[in-house]
């Protein structure tokens, strides 16, 4: 009998083995034929990757997940349309996904969760919020690229909470966010370190002269978005995930993967000299310290990664960080004036509050804070430029567009969010899942500290906030669904995490 069994194994081996060979001859013959009927071998890569993408898609839903993430934290679609002139690969692979949903609902009767709900009333809420601006917004036009832009970006956060529904998909939710990072935080690192700035580096890897301190300007990296503060605030989100890996991991080569990964999106988050990202960096060590109980292994291998990074700070690091001292009251406030950022941000503080305080109740319309900032400025009297400017405070924009209904629903999604990741982590804990139960806490800490930085940066590129989101109401709900533990943690095994 076992003989039989083997043989039967042994059969099957080599019937894989052979449709392995076939399939691999196959390609190449479709690969060589690409080649030369397309003359743009950028194309060819692409189709054969979506190719093997859609293959994987078919064979298990969940990578499709995780290539929505990648390609959206990287945002490899975006690169491909603005810096190759190539069609988007973020709109079908969405629609590719929906339609296997709709399918799977359709035909086999694999219903969402039902906890879906609730998400999906709330960022409907927040949506119509921002629909409601068409009555009395001052630019219409403006008021519709923004929903346009916000229907977008709730397809992807609703696919995430469809199809996170298991913790080991989130454990490798977590590695995808990770390789995002090792992804564009290598190119910047290497490109700071290299002084190559003008190298865009197929465009992941974007640089601005911009002010550094006093009179001096410098490049500062933007990565994949082009902006150095947006670029260091999606940073912050990687470097605890990447942390509590390199405390927690048991296997060696994910744990190299975890410090490659701290070590390039830390110094990358450095070298963009963003103050936001500075203060949210300062917040997630507190947070990190504060919650993880670090052995003694961990804690040395970090402290010695952190002693070879040190020397790699630019001077003018230190010396950009000190000046946020001038916003302290009693401390230079004479000298903050003095700083053309400072006095730019003062002024746009002040007129977002005076736009909340003139329209209180819905604010004066979804994305018209630039279409009346001047008005505001020229009253205020301290900013002397004349083009259209953002609020540069996420609550604050949220607050002078949408007014308190804006506030109310946003908050509301926050707390949502928060609360359920709490509870997720309890489960975790009572579950004896505590690899996940680590890893969503260090999510939990890398969302607070791309919070914290939100309250200097407003929402240019949202798609990140909806993102992480959806992440944190995902799991929320899988976790208060009636997934077995015990199936959750074979499939985990299974995976190999």
């Amino acid at each position: 009998m076992i003989s039989k069994l083997q043989h039967l194994k042994q059969n099957k081996n080599d019937i894989t083995l052979i449709l392995l060979a076939v399939a691999s001859v196959g390609l190449a013959s479709i690969v060589s034929l690409a080649v030369n009927l397309v003359n743009n071998p950028i194309i060819v890569i692409l189709g054969i990757v979506g190719l093997a993408g859609f293959t994987a898609i078919a064979t298990r839903l969940e990578f499709g997940l995780f290539i929505l993430i990648f390609i959206t934290y990287t945002r490899l679609s975006d690169v491909l349309v603005h810096e190759h002139s190539l069609p988007s690969i973020a709109q079908p692979l969405s629609l590719l996904l929906l339609v296997i949903i709709v399918g799977r609902w359709a035909f086999l009767n694999e219903k969402p969760l039902r906890q879906i709900e609730i998400p999906l009333v709330l960022l409907g809420a927040y949506g119509l919020v921002g629909f409601a601006a068409m009555l009395y917004a001052q630019d219409t036009s403006r008021v519709q690229d923004a929903l346009a832009t916000y229907i977008k970006d709730v397809i992807i956060t609703v696919l995430i909470i469809i199809l996170l529904r298991r913790t080991s998909t989130f454990r490798a939710v977590i590695w995808t966010l990770l390789l995002a990072g090792i992804f564009m935080g290598s190119i910047t690192a290497y490109q700071q370190l290299t002084g190559t700035y003008e190298n865009i580096y197929w465009g992941f890897g974007l640089a601005k002269i911009q002010n550094i301190v006093g009179k001096s300007n410098d490049y500062r990296i933007a990565g994949p978005i082009g902006d150095p503060n947006f670029y260091g605030q999606i940073l912050l989100v990687i470097i605890p995930l990447a942390l509590e890996r390199l405390w927690h991991e048991n296997r060696l080569v994910l744990r190299i993967l975890a410090g490659w990964a701290l070590a390039v999106c830390l110094l990358s988050a450095i070298f963009t000299f963003s103050r936001g990202a500075f203060l949210g960096l300062i917040v997630i060590a507190a947070l990190s310290v504060w919650h993880y109980r670090i052995r003694f292994v961990p804690l040395l291998i970090t402290i010695l990664l952190g002693s070879v990074l040190l020397q790699f700070v630019p001077e003018q690091y230190s010396e950009r960080v000190q000046t946020m001292t001038n916003l302290i009251p009693g401390i230079s406030q004479e000298d903050a004036r003095h700083d053309s950022s400072f006095r730019g941000r003062l002024s746009e503080t002040q007129a977002g509050w005076r736009m909340f305080t003139d329209h209180p109740l819905l604010g004066v319309g979804l994305n018209n804070y630039a279409v009346h900032y001047q008005t505001y400025s020229r009253q205020i009297g301290i900013d002397s430029r004349l083009e259209d400017r953002a609020a540069h405070n996420l609550y604050l924009e949220i607050a002078a567009e949408t007014g308190l209904l804006g506030l109310f629903v946003f908050g509301t999604l926050l707390a949502f969010t928060f609360y359920g990741l709490t509870k997720a982590y309890s489960t975790l804990n009572q579950a004896g899942q505590w690899h996940e139960a680590n890893m969503l806490r260090a999510f939990t800490i890398g969302l607070i500290g791309y919070l914290i930085a939100a309250f200097f940066l407003h929402a240019a590129y949202p798609r990140y906030m909806w993102l992480l989101l959806g992440i944190g109401m995902a799991i929320s709900q899988t976790l208060n669904s009636t997934t077995d533990m015990a199936e959750q943690n074979v499939l985990a095994v299974k995976m190999g995490f």
